[in-house]
Order: C-alpha cells, then structure tokens, then sequence
C-alpha cells in the first residue's frame, strides 16, 4: 500500500551492481584487501565500463 503523499510515477527502482576483487598490498602477496565497488544500472554498458562510474564501499580486510 502506497503512502497517500507518494506519486509513483514520480519514483524509480534503481539496482546496485557490486564488484569485490583482491588485491595484494605487500610485494610477496601475503596482505590483501578486497575492495567493495558499486555502480548503479540506470547507466548503460558503455558507461558501466568507465572508471567514474563506479565509487567505492569500502575495503575487506583478508587475513591468512
């Protein structure tokens, strides 16, 4: 049920994409983080595939 004060016309669903990859920060590879990326889907692939479009979460810590 809809809010009365709500148009839903005036509103959009908007996904998140997220990417995690490891990346070493020590020359021997022991260290890691794994960086949390996210962009959103209302850009297109071309835009996807820049590097402004994505911000960054934050950072996993991988202890071994």
């Amino acid at each position: 049920m809809l809010d009365k004060g709500l148009n839903p016309l005036k509103h959009m669903v908007i996904g998140v994409i997220l990417y995690i990859d490891k990346t070493p920060i020590d020359a021997l590879g022991h260290f890691s983080l794994e960086p949390v990326s996210f962009s959103l889907t209302i850009f297109n692939r071309k835009t996807r595939n820049q590097p402004g479009a994505w911000r960054q979460l934050g950072f996993v810590p991988v202890y071994h």
